[in-house]
Parts: C-alpha cells; sequence; structure tokens
C-alpha cells in the first residue's frame, strides 16, 4: 500500500500552522533578539507553499501556481538564513542573498516558458533548497554562544541533513526518477515531504529550545551581574518594602556606611533601625516613590549606629518582588563633598569680602584723599603766587584752612592705617585695666576745639571710679572715632553726649549721643558693609570715609563685646558699645 501524499500534505501544512502559532508567540514575547520574526515569515511562506500543491489540478493557472509555490517555499528558506544571522546579532550577506534568488528565479522562468523542462526545473529548485540548507549549516556552526553550543551544534547538523537530502534529490533527479506527478510515491517526492516534516520539526523544535537556553543564560547572567554589581558597588544599596520599610537586603558598603551588622538589619524596618536622622525624610521618599516610581539624588541625613550623622544622596526605583512593592535605593555618602562645598563657599566670601576691601581702598584713595589733598594744593598755590600781596589775615586764614585739610588727611590716614593692619590681623591686642573716665576726657580734649568750632556742647555722666580691661589704643581709637563722628555730623550749637554704666554681667555700656542728622534706615542695614559705600559729608562739608565705624565694631568684638547704633534719622544718634570691667 502506498503512501497518501495529499494526505501527508494537508499533515505538513497543519504542522507549519501549528509552528506559525509557535513563532508568533514567540515573536510576541521576546522582543531581546532579532531573527524570531524572520522565522515566523518562513513558517508563512511554507503554509502558502503547500496550499499551492492543491491549486495545481488548475491548469489553466498551472504556470502560476508553479512559480509562487516554488517562490515561497525557497523564498523560506533564505527567510530561515537571514532569521539565523539577525538571532547572532550579524548582518546577512545580501548580495549573496540577492544574486543566488535571483540565478534561481531566472532559471525557473526560462524552463517554465522558453524551455518547459520539470526535470531541469526540479532539479533547480533542489540545488537552490540544498544551498540554503548548507549556508544556513555553516553559520550555526561559526556563530555559535558557550551557553547554547550544543542546541547551535545539533541544528547545523539538521541543516546539513536538510541541505544533503535535497543534493540527494537533485542527484536522483538527474538519474532519471519520475517527476510527472507531485502526489506520486517516488524517492524525490519522498525526499522531499520527509524534510518538509521531519527536518522541519527537527530544527523548529531546536529555535525554540535555542531561545528558551538563550534567555535563561541571559537571564542568569543578568542576575549575576546583578549581584556582583550589588556586592562591589561603594554605595549602599538596599532593598526593602514599600509598605513598612522592612529590609531584605543590603551590600557591605550599606553595612559599613550605618555601622551595623547584616544580622542586626536584615528583617528590620529603617525607622526600627534609625537609620533615618529625621523620619519624615522616608515618608517623603516614600510620596514621592508611589507617585511617580522612582526617586533621583534626593539628599538627607542619616544617622549610624553610633549616632553620628552624615548627608546622603539617594536614588530609588520601585520594583516588583513575589508580587510586593519593594523598594531599591543607592545611597552616596556626600558628606566631604557638603564640607568641600561649605569650604569653597566660605572661600569665595572671603575673596567677595576681599574684593570689597580693595574696592573701598581705592574708593577711598581715589575720592577721600583727594578732597583734603585738594585743598592743601590750593592753598600752597595761593601763598607761593600771591603771597608778596596777602594781608596778615588771608595768610592766617589760608594758614587754618591749611591746618583743617592736614588734620582730616591725618586721621583719615589713621583710619586707613588701622583698618589695614586689621585685616591683616597685624594690631596688637595688649588689654589692662584702664580707668574710663580719663580716657575718654583725654579723647574730648583732643577733639575739643573742633567742637568749639561747631559751638557743639559735649557733656559727659561717667563714674571717677568706673573701670574698663581694654586695650589702650583700641579703645582711644574706638573714642576717638565715636566722639569725632557726632561732631562732625552735628549741626551748630548741637550737643553731644556720653554715658557709662556698669552692668549686671561685669561689663561696662558706654554711650555717645547727638542730637544730629541721624542715619536713615537703609543706611543703618549697611552701616557696617565693606562692599557698601556709606561714606558722607559732615554738617560743615568734613571729609568722612566710613571706615570709623567698621573699625569701632572690629575693634570691641576684640574685647569680647557688642556694638550696635540706635539712630532717627533727622533726630540724632546714640552709638553703643560693651567692653569687660575689672571684677
Amino acid at each position: 500500500m502506498g503512501i497518501d501524499l495529499k494526505t501527508v500534505s494537508i499533515i505538513i501544512a497543519l504542522i507549519h500552522l501549528t509552528q506559525f502559532i509557535i513563532f508568533y508567540h514567540l515573536y510576541r514575547v521576546v522582543k531581546v533578539y532579532q531573527g524570531i520574526g524572520w522565522w515566523l515569515l518562513w513558517c508563512g511562506l511554507e503554509i502558502l507553499g503547500f496550499a499551492m500543491l492543491f491549486l495545481r489540478g488548475f491548469t489553466f493557472i498551472l504556470p502560476l501556481v508553479i512559480i509562487f509555490q516554488n517562490i515561497f517555499i525557497v523564498g523560506g528558506t533564505y527567510c530561515v538564513y537571514i532569521g539565523v544571522m539577525r538571532f547572532f546579532g550579524k548582518q546577512e550577506n545580501r548580495k549573496l542573498i540577492l544574486g543566488s534568488f535571483s540565478v534561481f528565479l531566472i532559471l525557473l522562468l526560462v524552463f517554465l516558458f522558453i524551455m518547459d523542462d520539470i526535470v531541469i526545473r526540479s532539479f533547480i529548485i533542489s540545488i537552490t533548497l540544498s544551498f540554503t540548507g548548507f549556508l544556513a549549516s555553516i553559520v550555526l556552526f561559526q556563530n555559535q554562544i558557550k551557553s547554547i553550543r550544543v542546541t547551535t551544534r545539533f541544528i547545523a547538523f539538521i541543516f546539513l541533513v536538510h541541505g544533503t537530502i535535497f543534493a540527494i534529490r537533485a542527484f536522483l533527479i538527474l538519474a532519471g526518477s519520475p517527476m510527472e506527478e507531485v502526489f506520486r510515491s517516488t524517492p524525490v517526492s519522498l525526499l522531499a515531504y520527509f524534510d518538509a516534516l521531519i527536518v522541519g520539526l527537527a530544527w523548529t523544535f531546536g529555535f525554540l529550545v535555542m531561545v528558551n537556553q538563550r534567555l535563561n543564560a541571559e537571564k542568569s547572567e543578568s542576575s549575576e551581574r546583578f549581584i556582583s554589581i550589588f556586592n562591589t558597588s561603594p554605595d549602599a544599596v538596599a532593598i526593602s518594602s514599600l509598605s513598612d520599610g522592612n529590609i531584605y537586603e543590603c551590600n557591605s558598603a550599606f553595612l559599613s556606611m550605618s555601622g551595623y551588622s547584616k544580622e542586626e538589619i536584615i528583617g528590620k524596618t529603617s525607622l526600627g533601625i534609625n537609620i533615618w536622622h529625621d523620619s519624615t525624610d522616608r515618608d517623603r521618599i516614600v510620596t514621592l516613590l508611589k507617585g511617580s516610581g522612582f526617586v533621583d539624588n534626593f539628599e538627607a541625613e542619616f544617622q549610624r549606629k553610633d549616632y553620628s550623622t552624615f548627608t546622603g544622596l539617594m536614588s530609588a526605583r520601585v520594583i516588583n518582588l513575589d508580587g510586593n512593592a519593594s523598594i531599591i535605593s543607592v545611597t552616596r555618602d556626600i558628606t566631604e563633598r557638603k564640607e568641600a562645598e561649605q569650604e569653597i563657599k566660605c572661600k569665595n566670601e572671603q575673596l567677595y569680602s576681599a574684593n570689597a576691601e580693595k574696592d573701598k581702598l581705592f574708593s577711598i584713595i581715589a575720592h577721600d584723599l583727594r578732597s583734603p589733598f585738594s585743598s592743601l594744593l590750593g592753598f600752597t598755590q595761593l601763598l607761593d603766587e600771591e603771597l608778596p600781596v596777602l594781608t596778615q589775615n588771608e595768610v592766617q586764614k589760608m594758614v587754618r584752612g591749611m591746618r583743617k585739610s592736614t588734620l582730616d588727611l591725618y586721621n583719615l590716614l589713621e583710619n586707613l592705617l588701622e583698618w589695614s593692619m586689621m585685616q591683616r590681623d597685624l594690631i596688637s591686642f595688649n588689654p589692662e585695666l584702664l580707668p574710663l573716665r580719663q580716657e575718654i576726657m583725654d579723647t574730648i580734649g583732643v577733639l575739643k576745639e573742633s567742637a568749639n568750632k561747631k559751638k557743639i556742647e559735649i557733656s559727659d555722666d561717667i563714674p571717677a571710679d568706673l573701670e574698663v580691661i581694654a586695650d589702650k589704643a583700641m579703645l582711644d581709637s574706638i573714642l576717638r572715632n565715636l566722639i569725632s563722628n557726632s561732631i562732625k555730623f552735628t549741626d551748630e550749637n548741637g550737643q553731644v553726649s556720653i554715658m557709662a554704666e556698669s552692668m549686671p554681667d561685669l561689663s561696662v555700656k558706654v554711650s555717645i549721643s547727638d542730637t544730629g542728622i541721624g542715619i536713615s534706615q537703609a543706611m543703618l542695614k549697611n552701616l557696617f558693609r565693606i562692599d557698601v559705600n556709606t561714606s558722607r559729608k559732615g554738617t560743615n562739608n568734613e571729609a568722612s570715609s566710613g571706615l570709623g565705624l567698621m573699625i569701632c565694631k572690629d575693634f570691641v568684638e576684640k574685647h569680647g563685646g557688642n556694638f550696635w547704633v540706635d539712630s532717627v534719622e533727622g533726630k540724632g544718634s546714640t552709638f553703643s558699645f560693651i567692653l569687660p570691667k575689672n571684677n
């Protein structure tokens, strides 16, 4: 009893349909590998090719059936080759494909329409299928991945069998095996059906196993790579529950950073081991993770086992572990970086201050020193050019002007020298017990003439026995600058009052008040800023640089005291400072 090849053809078509469904599912699920789509296309073309066998009974379309049937079957084997190349990440040889397929198609058409010869056509088809089989086998032998090497060799062997079968078929055709009827049980027909049924199933099975093995191997490699990165990362890595913060796993950097052992951490919550310096930071992290699923560069303070703190920069992602929402977090200790940033900030502020001091110095040199020098130059020029014709009163007036300019210049230079030495920390500090009233009276004596010229009354209320512990040179500079300032910015017939009193905390409070022009609130805010110009002329156009008050404040603070100003614009000012006294 012969084999019913029509039934076998139907079985093969159904098998190819099953293969198509399997490859389609594989194509949809496995997105990481190229090539599976080409194997899916091969199944589709094979189905169409075998379906064409049942159209051969319609003689009026037989040539078209022959053309499309063979294009589908041969083209499908090229798709297998392309799929194998793409699966291994290689580019197929397009010139070889187009060249060989074009030769096949031209010969098929020639021996169909010009010289109708079924023997030669069958020989050409068998040789082409043998060629594509050997081509796929060579590619598989050349491109082998360690994890799927055995399966790859198995598939390569199957394609070697496939190529051999069609080579034998080509030889049988040349040897004269009957070719007239496709469903006739001849050796040539049986070989083709055997290949489609057995060999096709074998390589389909091999492809499925190969893909599955590669997926598993790469999954294992990814897992090992993750574990390696997890354990060797210099940053603290932890996996914990999103809901309660229960810690499932952590790396050695986390243990080193936190100061805990693994036994003290695993199974505990992050709040339970007090890793958060501020527990509300975790609430904020969880809120962000629930909203977007990730957090990047969240800066927070963390606490070690020994209660010392450090600044960490955390990034976290929500992951699914056994159906539970979990957090994988990576935290980097940036304490040193923060300290470095703070140091840079301080250096920048110092640089800014130094630039401001330089600008202030240039401003004083350019403006405040110019005025008294200009006056001196003007007076000396007049004396040089007009002395013979000047009266004694005029000469005396000029000399007074010169003296005033010289005194202004001296005071300004003295302030500049003190300020410059103070900035470079060159002024020595030698505190001693000093009688405060005597120091104040000596300063008033020096400035009495300036006060008399403006008819300003200077009054004092200082206990005779009051003593302070202070550096004499610094105290003299403080008193001279403050009393001189009050005289300078008070109109004629005004008043300057000096008071001193003992405080309960073993200190002395000194206040110098005037009835002068006062200071605006805007100027008060910037009074001690070197980068803001607060200088202005006195009520009789006396020179002022703004340095005096800054010197006073620095000298007072050098003694460990406080310095402040109370003023109402148009009504006067009170300058107060506190110094330690003898106990």
